[in-house]
Formats: structure tokens, sequence, C-alpha cells
């Protein structure tokens, strides 16, 4: 999107904060791979990100999901990590498989954030960018394994 004209003020704040998360209320990112299909899920729990991996399998016909780690955060870092990585901006992303691939992660992502604000993308071996820079991040929290953050 250009801006056109130079009267910032209000329009521009506007625009700009739409594009920026604010507050993180829920996130979702499944992958699934030969490897198996795992979710990392994010829960708001008054000021603190509750970040957790499941794996996903089948009993009797029916997936489950087994919590494989749990661990905790700030909630501003979680937040922080969105806006390095443009989340606002995967929406609606859908990275096509490309052409000459045969295997690959598949991947769905579903987030909730500002409010009301709903971001989903997906893609299969195809992702938006600094997608890598998220879930090394998820991976590193759930390596901390800090089991209470104390809050300012």
């Amino acid at each position: 999107m250009t801006e056109q004209g130079n009267n910032g003020g209000f329009f521009k704040l506007f625009c700009r904060s739409k594009k920026k998360v604010v507050s993180l209320e829920f996130l979702l990112l499944r992958l699934s791979s030969m490897g198996g299909i795992y979710e990392y899920e994010i829960q708001n729990k008054d000021g603190q990100a509750e970040v957790s991996l499941f794996e996903l399998c089948y009993h009797d016909g029916k997936e489950e999901r087994r919590l494989e780690e749990c661990a905790i955060c700030l909630v501003e870092e979680a937040v922080a990590i969105c806006n390095e990585c443009h989340l606002i901006s995967w929406d609606g992303f859908h990275g096509a498989h490309p052409r000459h691939v045969l295997d690959g992660t598949v991947f769905h992502l579903k987030a909730k954030v500002n409010g009301e604000r709903q971001i989903e993308a997906n893609g299969s071996a195809n992702f938006p960018k600094r997608f890598s820079q998220l879930t090394n991040w998820l991976n590193e929290v759930i390596r901390r394994k800090e089991k209470k953050v104390e809050t300012k």
C-alpha cells in the first residue's frame, strides 16, 4: 500500500496501528510432515503467554493431541516476535506447493490479535517471509521451560 499526499497525522497513525500487533490473545501453528504432526499453541493467560507443543496422533481413528512441552514467557515477548515477523502481513497467505518438490512441510496458522483481529495463513513447502524466525522463537521458548515469569 502506498501513501498518497504528505498529510500524515491521524491517517498515518491509524494505518500503522492496523499493521502492528499490540495484543496477542491466541496463536495456533500446525506443522505436518513425514516426521509427524505438531501444533504450537500460545494462549494469553493474565499477562503471561503459555507456549505449548503438542504432538498429534491417531488412536481408534480419532485425532488426539498429546502435550509434549509447555513453557511460560511474557505476553510482551510474544507480541514482539509477532511484530518482528510481520505476522499481520501473513493474513491470507496461501503458499502453493512448488513444482518439482516431492515432499515438504505443510503449515496452517490461526491467530487472534488486537482484540478480535483474526489472522489465517497456510502453505505447503512455501512459507511467508520470516516464518522460520517464528518457529525458531517457539522452539527456543519451549527449550527454556520457564515455569513462572514475574510480571511487573
